[in-house]
């Protein structure tokens, strides 16, 4: 971490993460903290929803190798 930034930290009121950026923070927020039935990513093998193709992708790799 950068000194100059240690007075620009932001974070995260749900969870307590710290971000160097505002950016960031919104990005997690709306990655990890927003339910939106349009963002829902479903498994084509299990039907299991996911928020993120990445938790898809990381749950194939593990369950459903050919």
């Amino acid at each position: 971490m950068n000194v100059r930034n240690i007075h620009t930290m932001t974070y995260c009121d749900k969870c307590g993460v710290t971000f160097t950026t505002q950016h960031a923070l919104l990005r997690h927020i709306t990655s990890k903290h927003e339910d939106s039935p349009n963002s829902a990513v479903y498994c084509n093998i299990c039907q299991r929803v996911f928020k993120t193709k990445w938790s898809r992708a990381t749950h194939n790799s593990r369950y459903h190798r050919n």
